[in-house]
């Protein structure tokens, strides 16, 4: 044997014990792509309040890093906006990562996000202004039964029809669709079966009208809904929300169709705690009296709504005496 094919020979041996050391002591080596990572002791919060104090707690990682990661950690990788679907492809085979922020990755594409088919180890995935992404990147998803949050933001090119590839996901216990303008009621159909989502966001979802709310009606362990700024969800759309019994936070501001005789329908919601009316300019004083009978209210969002007088707010806080009302931003 030639001696630069020894020293090859040798040097794989070297490499291929190294590797195989490196298993036996659970180590894990990043790969070597754009952006960063961070690794907490404990899985990401659900409770707001404790947010900041967690994000402070983790631990920056340079791709590359060798070292063990416990089974009870949390992974993250955030990328930025040299992250491309071939950083995605090298962390295809990273089983310890537990979340995928994708915010601002104008190169990541549908390409990319075939690199998560299957996956059985992502917690949670962040699509945010991701510009390429589609409904046929979507599809990808299917299969990710321990996806537990998934936010889809700004999107511009995520519509109704892609929902159908998030049917299946039943682990889902939090998602978000924010600003995604194509999403519309027909697309709402598709989610009637993830029965098991706890926060439910649709944030500037424009094409979202009532007929899309009552889709909403099995999700009887819903706790928090956000439907700010769906402009086109009138008085009738409300009557869809009662069957909602587990909700504590429901953000209505925007929604400026809305006017007393919607609120009647919230009256059944007596688990409700935190209630958003923020510029629903067209409530009137009276609409404020639906509210008396919800003993359970803490937190009320009236600003940016002219007709509601000082008396209508006294009278309800005479009926709800812990009840915080907010007037001004």
């Amino acid at each position: 044997m030639k001696a630069h094919g020894v020293a090859a020979y040798i040097l794989a041996a070297v490499i291929g014990t190294a590797l195989m050391a490196q298993a036996e002591l659970g180590l894990v080596t990043l790969p070597m792509v754009h952006g960063t990572y961070t690794l907490y002791e404990s899985p990401r919060p659900t409770d707001n309040a404790e947010l900041p104090a967690w994000l402070e707690s983790g631990q920056r990682l340079l791709p590359g890093w060798t070292g063990s990661i416990r089974s009870n950690s949390y992974l993250v990788f955030s990328g930025n906006k040299d992250t491309s679907d071939a950083d995605l492809k090298q962390l295809q085979e990273l089983r310890e990562l537990r979340e995928l922020s994708l915010v601002r990755c104008g190169r990541v594409s549908d390409v990319g996000l075939e690199s998560l088919k299957g996956n059985r180890t992502l917690d949670a995935l962040y699509l945010w202004l991701c510009d390429h992404v589609t409904d046929a990147g979507l599809e990808h998803l299917k299969g990710m039964t321990t996806l537990a949050t998934l936010s889809i933001g700004w999107c511009g090119n995520v519509t109704g029809a892609g929902l159908e590839h998030l049917k299946g996901l039943t682990g889902l216990r939090r998602l978000a669709l924010y600003q995604c303008k194509r999403v519309d009621d027909a697309g709402l159909a598709h989610l009637a079966g993830l029965n098991g989502l706890r926060f439910l966001e649709l944030a500037c979802c424009t094409g979202i009208s009532d007929d899309g709310l009552a889709h909403l009606k099995q999700m009887k362990y819903l706790h928090t809904l956000i439907l700010a700024g769906c402009t086109r969800v009138t008085d009738a759309g409300l009557e869809h929300l009662q069957h909602l019994e587990d909700l504590q936070t429901l953000d209505l501001s925007r929604c400026t169709r809305l006017t007393g005789t919607g609120l009647e329908h919230l009256a059944a919601l007596q688990e409700l705690t935190h209630l958003s009316l923020a510029e629903c300019k067209h409530l009137e004083p009276e609409a404020l009296e639906h509210l008396h009978g919800l003993e359970a209210l803490k937190s009320l969002i009236l600003w940016g709504c002219p007709l509601v007088t000082p008396e209508a707010v006294a009278a309800l806080t005479t009926q709800l005496p812990e009840l915080k009302v907010s007037r001004a931003r």
